[in-house]
């Protein structure tokens, strides 16, 4: 359905990175945190934290090697 495999691989992995709602993985980690009463207020926090941070990551890979790809 796309002739930019190239793109769609890209799009596919760092989609899950970010946001608490970017993957279903997340959420059903959400959910059982959210479960299990301890702060999900901190879970939220440090969660997007180190998403954000590997999202960086990724970018700064991706702009010095991605024409590798």
């Amino acid at each position: 359905f796309t002739d930019n495999a190239k793109g769609l691989l890209i799009g596919v992995n760092l989609g899950g990175l970010g946001t608490l709602i970017a993957s279903m993985a997340s959420l059903i980690s959400f959910k059982f945190v959210a479960k299990e009463k301890v702060g999900t207020a901190k879970y939220i926090a440090v969660f997007s934290v180190v998403n954000i941070v590997f999202l960086a990551f990724n970018f700064v890979l991706y702009i010095l090697v991605g024409d590798v790809l």
